[in-house]
């Protein structure tokens, strides 16, 4: 497996950055990841970190090579803090792995009664996995929101709440902090589950070269020089051709025009192959829906889709990754790609799907896209979509993707929306 094929290779240490601190179920999903993949403990740095954004932001500043996050629930749903981060931020994603949960309870000491409880401190995700107990053994205790669970351990084990408080978390967390465990697998569902995924940034060589090509822009003072230099060869050599060629002024005149409209139609045919390009590939999406549409429609799952052109016509697919295999749920019937100003394009298609929830899903979608010059691919677009049939509507944007993370996103497991009751 090749998921950290490039820094093992320098024999540099690998940093993974978790949300939480120790003793949190990022950690033993981190450390579950590293186990997959067969890596050596040895090779690896685990950062602990409280927040998603935390996470987020330590991989934007290369403090960190990946970052896991948890990003859904069995029972609680999204995790959305997480998804608001992810949405809206271009990441690689490596791999998605989905874990069981057990919550545990645990108090200061063993002395301090159940019936003296004032307040249950964990993260939000944690109450509500473990609202139905709270109600049946805690009543009177208060909820209190915490960044993480394990941070809510430690806290109590410091003295930052008083001694008639609880908390929510990992049996490891409360061992490590000293904390008495009260309950064992107090989750309100047997079967509780979370999602956790396993990011990084794009390769620096990647957006190495997006920089080099960024400099090349229509607008750039290099490319304005560049364009005038290529005309001049092309009228230098129209000069050369017209003062060696043999014959009477005509004949080379029209050897001129011959080499002119070559140099025209050489030149047309170099705009289209880099136009029929420019869209060409893998792109990744999360839509966001309008909040009146159905959340089982599982807009948490990244959709994948695969762009093709073939005859002069684009060729749109989109995939829906399910327990590890791939699920065409729609197919784009026309699809098109068309300039509205100078650096500017839309690109538009019709889509169609059978049997999501018992519901032809049925409408059309308009995406934006900007080049920064003529010859380079688009890397993003945003637009909207809209159901002709189901009448939903939202946006999205589309992210440029590798091969690679194609194939890492086939390899994920998802948390599917079905198997969400919100407690």
């Amino acid at each position: 497996m090749k998921i950290f094929s490039q820094r093992s290779s320098a024999h540099q240490p690998i940093v993974i950055g978790y949300q939480g601190l120790e003793g949190s179920f990022s950690e033993v999903a981190a450390r579950l990841v590293v186990a997959q993949c067969r890596m050596e403990e040895a090779s690896i740095i685990y950062k602990p970190l409280k927040t998603s954004a935390g996470v987020i932001n330590a991989l934007r500043l290369r403090e960190i090579d990946f970052g896991l996050v948890a990003t859904r629930n069995s029972i609680g749903g999204n995790v959305e803090e997480t998804m608001r981060v992810i949405k809206n931020t271009q990441l690689q994603l490596k791999r998605s792995i989905v874990m069981p949960i057990n919550q545990c309870l645990f108090k200061l000491s063993e002395e301090i009664p159940d019936a003296d409880i004032t307040q249950i401190v964990s993260h939000i995700q944690a109450l509500h996995q473990t609202e139905k107990f709270r109600q049946q053994h805690y009543p009177a205790a208060q909820a209190v929101e915490e960044e993480d669970t394990a941070f809510a351990a430690q806290r109590l084990h410091d003295g930052d709440y008083n001694p008639q408080t609880a908390v929510i978390c990992s049996l490891e967390a409360g061992k490590k902090y000293g904390l008495y465990l009260a309950h064992k697998n107090i989750q309100d569902q047997p079967d509780n589950r979370t999602e956790f995924r396993l990011f990084r940034l794009p390769d620096k060589h990647y957006t190495t070269q997006m920089s080099w090509l960024d400099a090349f822009s229509r607008n750039s003072f290099i490319t304005e020089y560049f364009y005038q230099g290529v005309v001049f060869m092309v009228l230098a050599v129209a000069l050369l051709l017209l003062t060696l060629l043999g014959g009477n002024l005509w004949e080379r005149l029209l050897a001129l025009c011959g080499y002119l409209v070559s140099v025209y139609y050489f030149y047309c045919w170099v705009v289209a192959y880099f136009k029929k390009r420019a869209l060409v590939g893998y792109w990744k999406y999360y839509p966001t829906p309008d909040m009146n549409v159905d959340e089982r429609q599982q807009y948490h799952i990244p959709r994948v889709v695969e762009i093709r052109n073939q005859d002069q016509h684009f060729n749109l697919k989109i995939f829906t990754p399910i327990d590890g295999a791939w699920k065409i749920s729609v197919v784009g019937n026309e699809a098109y790609s068309f300039e509205t100003k100078k650096s500017f394009g839309k690109f538009t298609y019709e889509y169609t799907a059978s049997g999501r929830q018992g519901a032809d899903v049925s409408g059309f979608a308009i995406l934006n896209w900007y080049k920064k010059h003529p010859w380079s691919r688009v890397n993003q677009m945003s637009g909207s979509y809209c159901g002709t049939r189901s009448h939903e509507i939202g946006d999205f944007t589309f992210y440029r993707i590798t091969q690679e993370e194609f194939e890492d996103i086939q390899k994920s497991k998802f948390i599917i929306a079905g198997a969400c009751s919100k407690s």
